[in-house]
């Protein structure tokens, strides 16, 4: 059932480009670009979004739309016309990125040739941003360096936060930590800088009479890993299906395209009206086995 799901939920997709094995090169591609594999290399521009995960995970090509990529290590080095989503132990950021950047890693740096348009969330151990943003700086780690340009806020929360001198902020800077940061009188903050010291809360107790509580953190960090996961699980299963089942699958995606609204009606049929006659069923004295079968 889940390859099942895991392959209808990718048959949109299907006029896009599949790459997988030990060790893949990502030639130039006009579709989207989904990849996996031990070690993902991209050196043409894709025209489309790029999906890539894998134990090493490199970009060096111009992506005109959005890039997703996993892996233990994760590199862009490309431009990108929309926005980004990096996660890996670690992670290198070069190039232009056209919108927003997403990023989770242990080690992060942003190198400083680097041009974010739009906005920074940044989640890890050590985060190094060199680079310039034309939007906000939002970044949680143990340690948080800012050496490059941000046209907006920066609103940091770590255990050791350092400006450097060359530093620009453009408007606030809002950051928490048990200790203050030693900010160099040749780093420019605009909008003067404000800071605090995290809160000490105790720790709390269980209360079974009270729903645990989620951060919106928390709540974001659950949202991407199952994004990631939705990702890398298509990815693998459709690569797997064009492996396994490429006649069967090909036929399919024939005869969808050329009978388009009956098909849509079928595919209403099996995801809506089987299931909830399945449940109905098993409230029945009589079909309740076929409702469980």
């Amino acid at each position: 059932m889940a390859v099942l799901l895991a392959v209808m939920w990718a048959m949109p997709v299907f006029a896009a480009q599949y790459h997988g094995g030990e060790s893949v090169t990502v030639p130039t591609a006009n579709d989207d670009v989904y990849a996996g594999g031990a070690n993902i290399f991209t050196d043409g521009d894709i025209d489309g979004d790029l999906y890539a995960a894998g134990a090493v995970v490199r970009c060096n090509s111009n992506v005109s739309e959005d890039v997703v990529m996993a892996g233990s290590v994760v590199d862009l080095f490309g431009n990108v016309g929309d926005d980004v989503r990096l996660a890996g132990s670690m992670v290198t950021i070069g190039g232009e990125v056209g919108d927003d950047l997403i990023v989770f890693g242990a080690m992060i740096r942003i190198l400083p040739d680097t041009v974010i348009k739009g906005d920074i969330t940044s989640l890890g151990g050590s985060i190094i941003v060199d680079g310039k943003t034309e939007g906000n700086l939002l970044a949680y780690g143990g340690q948080v360096i800012v050496n490059g340009e941000i046209n907006g806020s920066a609103m940091i929360e770590a255990e050791e936060v350092v400006i450097g001198k060359s530093a620009k902020i453009d408007g606030v800077m809002q950051y928490k930590s048990m200790k203050e940061a030693d900010i160099p009188v040749e780093a420019q903050i605009a909008g003067g800088v404000e800071y605090s010291v995290p809160d000490k809360k105790d720790k709390p107790k269980w209360d079974k009479k009270k729903p645990a509580e989620m951060s919106a953190g928390a709540m974001f960090g659950f949202g991407l890993l199952a994004f990631l996961i939705k990702v890398l699980v298509g990815i693998f299963t459709v690569l797997a299906a064009l492996y396994f089942f490429k006649k069967h699958l090909l036929e399919m995606t024939k005869s969808v395209l050329n009978t388009f609204p009956a098909q849509l009606g079928w595919g209403f049929v099996w995801a809506v009206v089987v299931p909830v006659a399945c449940i109905v069923l098993i409230f029945t004295i009589f079909g309740s086995t076929l409702g469980f079968f």
